[in-house]
């Protein structure tokens, strides 16, 4: 935006802030402004304001009244810094503007600032006025002659005003003038002038840029300070910068998009034929069943030119110009076609939190988050969000595109990434409507017993004849390669020389651009002596200069397309005098790379990228690593700060810098930065694969035994939180054998951590006896170093596993005395942690009757995911709350917070507190008596299945099955209880087994179900007196245990023991909560019908 444009632009913005109070809308900002969105976030990107704040969720202009102040302050820098810059000004007729352009992008890639009308001044604007302020901040006026600027009035006037201020000139004539108007003729006179056919070749440009360095160097040297190359580096910082963070600001502020992902570079420049090919793929896309179109072929045959030329069309029809018409079928007439993802292992990568980041992006807005929120719960398999994935894209036609496949595949071509395997796994057995496009130059092994969901085309030709050679001729439209009107004989043997493939095509044509001398004839006898297309390719490569090489092989160091100062900047240290624009020019010409018009990003065909990659020396000032190393510090340079950390986009350059840093073998460096991401983002946003996978590539490579233990450790967490908990064990316990004396001496926080570690995984694997072990061994070290909040932790997690082992007395206690600590520590403590610590400490009080702290701790809790706005804690929150108002016979209460839990739930797709949610909701309906008990219950328990969770399972089953007792269902009740008693849940274990027995009773099954009573008798017979151990028993084995001695009693004719239960029942209603009580209730009933000679006095 022009210097004079943003002046104006500030000094409005300070009259709509003065008018106004401490915040604008957004929308009305812009009005005001007269701004596009686009133009906004530039704005607001080029002033890193202190005082003026855009909340984007909201969407709204927040300032404080010292914003006067500060936007006076940047006003008057812009005028000073004015009188400081000087650009070269140039001149033209309207009829000449594509010359004055490409002059304009010429310098401007040179590093000198240009100014030019239709690059500086917006349709709005003074034009006159714009022109005169330009022309006083310049040190050279370029003038294009030319018969139609001989007759404008503009250039007169320009060059008038020049000369009064005695800018200096630099004429470029572009034609034979006619005739010489009286000031044009005094002009030509007294200047040299630049002669310039047009169209302007290559080498013109670069003798302009030439003639200005030798000519003007006086003038230019005192305007531009710093050199060229280093102006043109710190402006692509700059720049690149403000990309990152405008892309950052669009994801958050996109209500949807069509296209997602970087189009595929298409390094052929002129596609030809495959209409079959296309017809072919057409036809697969439209028709019902498909979901896989496999497109194979080896390097350089075409395969990215295929699809995109298909995609590109597919874009126009549906989405540009909608072309569908009655005559042109429709190519998805069964769901509408709502978008289309791209996707590259040669451009943005091909991983499973990409597939998801990218759909989030193409929703926006609420359904993105949706999408975010589905990838991040961190309770549900990599299967399960994955089918929850296409469940919600089932309204719309979706097309993929993973292009260059086979850099993810294995010899035998399976998919190596585990991760990347269930996704294809789970979309050929789950019904969608996403069609899958891939290239690659290994047939993929889908393991699929149903072939008829893939369609497999494989390219094993390259072009026919006639399209060869049509080829051929438009890479050398002016025939000065003699290609354009060369004899067809010649043409034919070059096309089969080449097989015909396009890349290789490039190549030959490349390298007649290099050796001038060289003939056709020449040039296709060397390639017949070659054996494959490999070789074809590197022969093209062989032909470059040294310079040239350089260029490639910092492409191919990249490994993605790059903007042009990238390239600079990587290379600068190692040979300072490179040309850079020049020599991406003459490759450009060259087709050796390819750039992308619409971002400008340049980029290496795959297979010319791999050989230059083989090529660069290992050691040596030149070498692998330090190119790595210098791209690693690129994308530390581009990255966001932490406070604009939100989405996995907004951390791509510090992804980037580790890959980099990993290739360098910075290992240590690389661990530093996966330490500052993981925990607090990554983990929490859901992409803990991602994280594994990071830390496995630094396994065993750190500088210290400690710093791998550490990594590993981290490593282990993160594969327990995935649910693979043995494989997180064998890491821990792998690790504690690297601790000899002397590391356990100089590290005992890191070997105490490393114990704490095995015990959380023994726990979830049930071997508690060997976790409480490892427990109390960590527990003591952190004692012995007074490490309050791993203490706390260790206490938490040895409270637990007592519980597991219902030593309910010991658990309690220690539970406990870890809350304390955990209290002390309160200030230390994310808000998350102080939620769930609340929620915990509630939960404990439900377990054991303490219903009124129970009560005190989850509105606490929720309070604290409310602030936070934090769904998926408020989900569980409301559900534990809901459950502890069922215990008290608070019903509706109950149920009004469980359905906003649900609601929560259903947003963010949090499948685990969903179905804990249904559960509850079903056992309050069967309170009210309602059909949709059954339905709730059943939906439960049956997506509780789904997701193979015991402890889920176990409390969905148990409470199906007591619905199924009361309602006489006793064959479902059994088969559901049975089920349950396959699980373990030491909470409701006791439960299962008391319920269990009365469905064996009720089917006059007596031996079975005194098994089960006289079970539970004998194991809590220690707990008779509920008022003798109020804290330490949990209420449920409480009640169970009484029930067991009630049925017993009954069984055995035992009036007294019956009325003493009863009695014990009756005391306890503060303590068991009305919900128990009416079980009581409902079991007594069932009892008089077992056995109506009984006296059952039972009143509450």
């Amino acid at each position: 935006m022009e210097p004079l444009l943003v002046q104006k632009y500030l000094e409005t913005c300070l009259r709509i802030l003065k008018q106004s109070k401490e915040e604008i809308p957004v929308q009305t900002f812009l009005q005001l402004l007269d701004f596009s969105l686009d133009d906004f976030i530039d704005f607001f990107l080029n002033f890193e304001f202190q005082n003026l704040k855009i909340d984007w969720k909201n969407k709204m202009v927040l300032f404080k009244p010292s914003i006067v102040e500060e936007i006076n302050s940047k006003i008057k820098r812009i005028k000073e810094e004015q009188k400081q810059i000087k650009t070269i000004f140039i001149s033209y007729a309207t009829e000449n503007q594509s010359v004055a352009e490409q002059i304009y992008n010429l310098l401007e890639d040179d590093g000198f600032n240009c100014w030019l009308a239709t690059e500086n001044i917006r349709s709005s604007s003074d034009w006159v006025k714009e022109i005169v302020h330009a022309l006083k901040n310049s040190w050279l006026i370029i003038v294009i002659l030319s018969n139609a600027s001989n007759k404008s009035s503009y250039v007169n006037d320009e060059v008038r005003l020049a000369r009064k201020q005695e800018i200096p000139f630099l004429p470029i004539m572009i034609e034979e003038i006619e005739y010489f108007a009286e000031w044009f003729e005094l002009f030509v006179e007294r200047h040299q002038i630049f002669k310039a056919d047009v169209p302007l070749s290559l080498k013109v440009l670069e003798d302009l840029s030439k003639t200005i360095h030798q000519t003007f160097k006086s003038q230019f040297s005192n305007s531009q300070q710093k050199s060229f190359k280093d102006k043109r580096i710190e402006a692509g910082f700059k720049q690149e910068k403000k990309i990152v963070k405008k892309k950052a600001i669009m994801h958050r502020l996109a209500d949807k998009k069509r296209v997602v992902g970087i189009k595929m570079i298409d390094t052929t420049h002129y596609f030809l034929d495959r209409e079959d090919s296309i017809e072919e793929i057409q036809k697969s896309l439209s028709e019902k069943g498909i979901k896989i179109i496999s497109v194979i072929g080896r390097g350089g045959i075409g395969k990215t030119a295929l699809v995109s030329k298909i995609l590109q069309e597919i874009e126009d029809t549906y989405f540009i110009r909608d072309l569908r018409t009655s005559q042109k079928e429709d190519l998805f007439p069964q769901k509408e076609l709502k978008g289309i993802i791209q996707m590259s292992t040669q451009t943005s990568g091909i991983t499973i939190e990409k597939i998801f980041s990218y759909f989030a992006e193409m929703f926006g807005g609420d359904r993105g988050q949706k999408i975010r929120d589905l990838w991040s719960e961190l309770h549900k398999s990599i299967e399960e969000k994955v089918a929850d994935l296409f469940n919600f894209l089932q309204q719309g036609t979706y097309l993929v595109l993973f292009d260059n496949m086979e850099d993810l595949l294995d010899k035998e071509g399976n998919i190596i990434d585990s991760d990347l395997d269930t996704f294809f796994r789970v979309a050929i057995n789950t019904p969608h409507n996403v069609r899958f496009l891939i290239t690659s130059r290994e047939q993929l092994n889908l393991k699929i017993h149903d072939l008829k969901q893939v369609r497999r085309l494989i390219l094993n030709k390259g072009l026919p004849l006639e399209h060869g050679i049509e080829m051929l001729r438009n890479l050398d439209p002016d025939n000065s390669l003699s290609l354009a009107n060369c004899d067809q004989e010649i043409l034919k043997q070059i096309w089969e020389v080449t097989y015909g493939i396009p890349r290789v095509l490039e190549v030959f044509v490349s390298i007649l651009l290099k050796e001038p001398l060289m003939t056709n004839e020449e040039l296709i006898e060397r390639f017949y002596e070659l054996e494959d297309v490999n070789e074809m390719i590197k022969e093209g490569y062989r032909q470059l200069s040294l310079e040239e090489r350089q260029i490639i092989d910092a492409l191919a160091v990249y490994g993605r397309p790059v903007p042009k100062f990238a390239i600079d900047y990587l290379l600068k240290p190692f040979n300072k005098t490179l040309q850079i624009p020049n020599l991406l020019r003459n490759l450009v010409n060259n087709k050796m790379i390819s750039i992308n018009r619409e971002n400008k990003m340049i980029s290496l065909h795959p297979i010319d990228k791999q050989f230059a990659y083989s090529t660069i020396p290992k050691t040596g000032n030149y070498s692998k690593k330090r190119l790595e190393y210098r791209a690693a510090n690129y994308y530390q340079k581009i990255g966001l700060n932490e406070d604009a950390w939100e989405t996995i986009e907004d951390l791509s350059p510090q992804l980037h810098q580790i890959t980099h840093l990993i290739n360098a073998e910075e290992y240590d460096h690389a661990y530093k930065i996966i330490e500052k991401i993981d925990d607090d983002y990554l983990r929490l946003w859901g992409y803990i694969r991602y994280c594994v996978n990071l830390r496995e590539e630094l396994v065993g490579k750190l500088s210290s035994r400690g710093l791998n233990v550490k990594n590993e450790n981290k490593m282990a967490y993160e594969w327990g939180n995935l649910g693979h908990y043995e494989k997180g064990c064998q890491i821990f316990e792998k690790n504690i054998q690297l601790f000899n004396e002397e590391l356990k001496k100089n590290n005992p926080i890191l070997y105490a951590e490393t114990l704490h570690g095995v015990s959380i995984m023994h726990r979830f694997l049930a071997k508690y006896e060997s976790a409480l072990k490892y427990c109390s061994k960590s527990l003591a070290i952190f004692k012995q170093h007074g490490d309050k909040l791993r203490i706390a932790q260790s206490y938490c997690n040895l409270g637990e596993i007592y519980l597991f082992l219902e030593r309910y007395k010991e658990g309690d206690q220690i539970y406990h005395k870890g809350f304390s600590y955990l209290e002390i520590l309160d200030t230390t403590l994310s808000e998350i942690e102080k939620g769930r610590i609340l929620s915990d400490n509630a939960l404990i009080y439900a377990y054991t009757g303490n219903f009124k702290k129970s009560s005190k701790y989850f509105k606490l809790a929720l309070e604290s995911t409310q602030a936070l706005e934090y769904k998926r804690g408020e989900s569980y929150n409301r559900n534990y709350y809901g459950e502890l108002l069922i215990l008290l016979g608070r019903y509706e209460e109950a149920l009004e917070n469980l359905q906003v839990g649900l609601q929560y739930a259903d947003e963010i797709h949090a499948t685990r507190p969903k179905v804990l949610l249904l559960s509850n909701i079903g056992r309050v309906y069967d309170y009210f008596g309602t059909e949709k008990a059954n339905e709730y219950l059943k939906k439960s328990y049956l997506l509780a299945k789904q997701m193979k969770t015991p402890r889920e399972t176990h409390l969905c089953a148990l409470y199906l099955g007591i619905y199924y007792i009361f309602n006489r269902e006793l064959k479902k009740a059994e088969k559901v209880l049975n089920h349950g008693l396959n699980l373990n849940n030491p909470q409701t274990n006791s439960l299962m087994k008391l319920y269990y027995g009365l469905v064996r009773l009720l089917q006059n099954q007596k031996d079975e179900s005194i098994q089960e009573f006289n079970y539970l008798i004998k194991k809590y017979s220690n707990f008779s007196n509920f008022e003798e151990f109020p804290k330490y028993l949990p209420i449920m084995n409480y009640y169970s245990y009484n029930i067991a001695q009630l049925i017993m009693a009954c069984l055995q004719n035992n009036h007294k023991i019956i009325s003493k239960t009863l009695e014990t029942f009756r005391n306890s209603q503060e303590r068991l909560g009305k919900n128990l009580i009416l079980q009581v209730k409902k079991i007594v009933q069932i009892l008089e019908e077992l056995f109506p000679k009984l006296d059952f006095d039972f009143r509450t």
